[in-house]
């Protein structure tokens, strides 16, 4: 693999220092505005769940998913997260480490980009890591970029950091970093290592490589069809029927077409990358950065989808894709400068791969992203001026297609009923620019013009750096307001003191929300069942069969416990609701938004004083049951 070229060792002048002030500035702005902290949700909620079980571990180790989700048995990161709430509180330290994260994740992605380009190609490759949307695989479930906190993060920022170094030849330091990596997240890390090892040991010897992974392949699909034993073992029918009902993003082969185009367009840039970027070691990591990902989804799609093999499920080899998602954003610039420079079917390639990026979910984005792909390989076997010429026409034409789409879609948001009507002025302000952000079309759009601004003489980098900061100053109301929500201040918890002391300590308690928040992280109880709880499925067996069960039982009575407005199906209040509940297996306690009868528990105004909402607790005696 050839060296790596030196960085730019020249001192940026006075001038040039504005410009890349004022185009980070423009990033920040960006970053504050598509991705507001969103607080404890999502899959943040089962991590501060597990950070409050190991502070409490007489009450809540007792949840289903904290004694069954066994995926906590290989992350240092509870511990830490625990360690840090047990001083700051639950939300303070959840803000706190998401914050962290964001600038580790989004600093290592700089200093990746600015290893092939200068310090305004890395803002604006950043810049597009922002705006691009981040999620990959089925269903919108995962992001490379997380505005709540899990370990995901932190372990992309050490994978990262660990492809810096390699890059710049300290392998020492990048085994530390990727070891960290691994120590958080195991299945994101094993991304990064993975192309570290394609990179520096399989493209260095690519015949040997091939022979290697083609033998290795073939013996692993042997040994996983007959063996099915140990570390090969497979699924029983009724566990996979489960997880291909309720957890599909396992399976890439039951993806839907539309969530394949994330997939797709990202592995696309980097094939253009790897054939037309002029810098060789850039061709050689969106090479190995293609091949690494590409084999993930494959394996996923061989041993997980088609032999059922448990560990391939676990290990979610698809999930490489995030790897390809971050380096197709962050080196978008630089490649769509080299082809830019080189001409003919080079600039057909980065104009489809803009009007597969302009339409991503959907089979149209697809199609031209694999154009783009062709244009790439005949780039060399079609000279006639003529041909180039008819082609890359067309292709602007397909551009100009995609833009209008976009342009609709955006139009189409702003008409939503009710899209920009109440709230505050500035809050109406604030969702109009977030609608306007549709696909991060135009952000990136805005960063690219701040981009040729900076070459406009004097004017232009001080009136980058003007509007980059009246941007941050003009966003930083809201992020602040974001990245300081409580949504359970002390009276809230206070609240709920006296029914704290009636539920002994581990004792589940059925709740009408899911997931069961206040129970979590206000009552401090476990839950009896919720959705929530059977995240952990694929890793456990249990869970998998003990949650269903109890799903069985239990969702059908929900309807009658929760508000009218959060049920999905209309149930009447029925004089039998108490007992029905109560004659669930091992049921002891359980709230509800509708009074089901006498309680000697006092009502409790959990969303406050002024809402006529309140919830009721009640206990089920022996006698019921």
């Amino acid at each position: 693999m050839a060296a790596l070229p030196p960085r730019d060792a020249e001192t940026l002048p006075g001038l040039d220092r504005w410009a890349v002030l004022g185009l980070g500035l423009a990033v920040v702005a960006c970053w504050m505005l598509i991705h507001p902290y969103r607080g404890i949700t999502h899959d943040g909620t089962l991590y501060g769940l597990l950070a409050l079980a190991h502070l409490h571990p007489g009450s809540l180790d007792h949840d289903l998913f904290v004694r069954l989700g066994v995926q906590n048995e290989y992350t240092v990161f509870t511990p830490f997260f625990a360690g840090v709430a047990r001083y700051l509180g639950l939300e303070h330290a959840a803000a706190l480490l998401t914050l962290l994260t964001h600038l580790a994740f989004f600093g290592c992605a700089w200093l990746l980009a600015r290893q092939f380009g200068s310090a305004r190609y890395a803002w604006l490759g950043v810049g597009l890591l922002i705006a691009v949307p981040a999620y990959y695989g089925w269903g919108r479930v995962f992001a490379y970029s997380e505005e709540f906190l899990t370990p995901r993060q932190p372990a992309e920022a050490f994978a990262l950091a660990g492809l810096t170094a390699a890059l710049a030849r300290r392998h020492l330091l990048a085994a530390c970093c990727m070891l960290g990596s691994l120590l958080l997240h195991p299945i994101i890390a094993a991304a990064g290592v993975a192309l570290w090892a394609t990179l520096f040991l399989a493209l260095p010897r690519p015949r040997l490589a091939l022979g290697v992974v083609l033998t290795g392949t073939a013996l692993l699909i042997a040994l996983s069809a007959t063996v099915a034993k140990g570390p090969l073992a497979h699924f029983d029918v009724h566990w996979l029927s489960i997880l291909q009902d309720r957890l599909k993003y396992l399976f890439p082969s039951l993806w839907p077409a539309r969530d394949w185009a994330p997939t797709v367009v990202p592995l696309c840039v980097l094939f253009v990358g790897s054939r037309a970027a002029e810098r060789q070691a850039l061709r050689d990591l969106c090479l190995a950065a293609f091949l690494t990902v590409s084999c993930g989804v494959l394996i996923a799609i061989v041993e997980s989808d088609g032999l059922h093999v448990i560990l391939a499920a676990q290990v979610q080899f698809w999930r490489w894709l995030w790897l390809s998602g971050v380096l197709a954003a962050l080196l978008a610039p630089v490649i769509a400068v080299d082809c830019w420079r080189a001409g003919g079917l080079n600039r057909a390639a980065i104009v489809l791969i803009a009007a597969a990026w302009l339409n991503t979910p959907g089979i149209y984005a697809v199609l031209a992203a694999l154009g783009a792909c062709s244009c790439a390989v005949a780039m060399r076997g079609v000279d006639n001026p003529r041909v180039v010429n008819v082609l890359l026409l067309s292709c602007y034409l397909l551009l100009v297609i995609s833009l209008a789409v976009a342009v609709v879609a955006i139009h189409d948001s702003l008409m939503q009923p009710g899209s920009r009507h109440g709230g505050s002025l500035y809050g109406r302000f604030v969702q109009t620019a977030r609608l306007l952000s549709y696909n991060g079309v135009l952000p990136a759009l805005l960063l690219a013009l701040a981009c040729w601004l900076l070459d406009a003489g004097v004017r232009g980098p001080l009136l980058v750096a003007a509007l980059g900061a009246a941007a941050c100053l003009a966003m930083a109301p809201q992020a602040y307001d974001r990245w300081t929500q409580i949504a359970y201040p002390p009276q809230r918890l206070a609240a709920f003191a006296a029914w704290r002391a009636a539920v002994p300590p581990g004792t589940p308690v059925l709740w009408p929300e899911d997931p069961p928040m206040d129970d979590w992280f206000v009552l401090e109880r476990p839950s009896y069942w919720s959705l929530y709880q059977m995240a952990g499925m694929v890793f456990s067996r249990d869970d998998a069969m003990i949650g269903t069960w109890l799903e069985s039982k239990a969702n059908p009575l929900l309807p009658a416990i929760r508000k009218d407005s959060d049920s999905d199906i209309k149930q009447e209040k029925s004089p039998h609701t108490l007992d029905d509940i109560c004659a669930l297996p091992d049921i002891k306690f359980f709230a509800s938004w509708n009074d089901v009868g006498p309680t000697p528990y006092a009502a409790v105004a959990a969303d406050g004083d002024r809402s006529p909402d309140r919830l009721y607790l009640y206990r089920c005696v022996p006698a019921k049951k």
